[in-house]
């Protein structure tokens, strides 16, 4: 019997009621329930880190260090550590170091490839970053690097509806070229153009990455269209 799951019961004494307050005088903790009579702290005014005005310890303790909020969570991988791991042209990965045991757990940012090392067969890397000396290291080596797609960061180039429709006539169809044709943005994005609202609105067929919600409705309105451009500008290939 003694060895049931239904006779067991916590050790004597293991276990302490909580205390309840404000339950009749005869109780100990009755009528002002431990708080003393009157005062600030009487009067549940006061938050629990108060130090009755003087400098409390989260402000005389010094601060160390800071948050970096544009820093990576990439894992650092040596070119010294792939000697026999990967044939030739073989793809070198996140998921393909998983598999060889160079690198375990989930980066937030991938991984980054340094120059620690030689390498002495040609492969293809597809990482998050890469340093000087590995880039050269790979290139002479006669293997590639780029950019891997999943870890890049979304850019757009924004432009508002407004300087659209005074550079363009009605019924037009327009792009990214086009707008960068004609001034309105410098560069093309990786991701493309993303379209705003502000300003007059033209009867317009535009063709981008994204458009605001303001946009859709006005260009709804104004009897244009719209079409998402799911295309990618420019090469994430380095070498």
């Amino acid at each position: 019997m003694t060895n049931e799951l239904s006779s067991l019961s916590p050790a004597p004494k293991s276990r302490k009621a909580k205390t309840r307050l404000g339950r009749g005088e005869g109780s100990g903790k009755g009528k002002t329930a431990g708080r003393g009579q009157k005062g600030q702290r009487a009067r549940s005014k006061v938050s629990i880190w108060f130090e009755g005005g003087q400098m409390p310890l989260h402000r005389r303790l010094p601060k160390r260090g800071f948050n970096n909020i544009h820093g990576l969570e990439v894992i650092a991988v040596d070119l010294g550590l792939l000697k026999g791991r990967f044939e030739d042209n073989a793809t070198v990965s996140l998921s393909s170091l998983k598999e060889a045991g160079i690198v375990s757990g989930n980066p937030k940012d991938g991984i980054k490839i340094l120059g620690a090392g030689e390498l002495t067969q040609a492969l293809n890397f597809v990482a998050t970053g890469f340093s000087k000396s590995a880039l050269e290291k790979i290139k002479a080596a006669g293997g590639s690097a780029s950019i891997d797609e999943q870890f890049v960061k979304k850019q757009y180039a924004t432009v508002k509806i407004g300087r659209i429709s005074a550079h363009f006539e009605q019924g037009e169809e327009i792009t990214a070229e086009k707008l960068q044709e004609k001034k309105l943005i410098k560069d093309i994005p990786y991701n493309g153009v993303w379209i705003v609202g502000g300003g007059n609105v033209k009867a317009l067929n535009i063709k981008a990455a994204k458009f605001s919600a303001r946009v859709k409705q006005e260009l709804k309105r104004a009897g244009g269209t719209i079409e998402l451009d799911s295309r990618r500008f420019g090469s994430l290939k380095l070498i």
